[in-house]
């Protein structure tokens, strides 16, 4: 049984005034919500720059996560359709590295 992960699109959850994290969360019903809580720097004296690093570093994950999938899509849709290819005196093998990323971003 293979591991899989929670769907995407993921998102970024508002911050709470009671809560030292903020929370990344699944968007898909009937998928498990729950993905992390990123924690908020909260000790005395933090600078608001690291306040919004963090809260960029959430956003940052979520956008990479559902890109992510994304991509893996549209490599899916492609392969089909591409052929080796040459460009100088390189032969690139186009649909095995494909393979070989989907395998990768899959965890296969």
């Amino acid at each position: 049984m293979s591991k899989q992960h929670t769907r995407t699109p993921w998102e970024v959850k508002p911050e709470e005034v009671d809560k030292p994290y903020m929370r990344i969360r699944g968007t898909v019903c009937g998928s498990r919500f729950k993905i992390a809580n990123v924690l908020t720097p909260v000790y005395e004296g933090v600078p608001e720059w690291e306040v919004e690093e963090t809260r960029a570093n959430a956003e940052f994950i979520v956008r990479c996560v559902n890109s992510h999938q994304d991509l893996v899509d549209a490599l899916e849709a492609a392969r089909p359709f591409v052929s080796d290819a040459m460009v100088g005196s390189t032969r690139y093998r186009l649909s095995e590295q494909i393979s070989k990323i989907l395998v990768k971003a899959k965890g296969e």
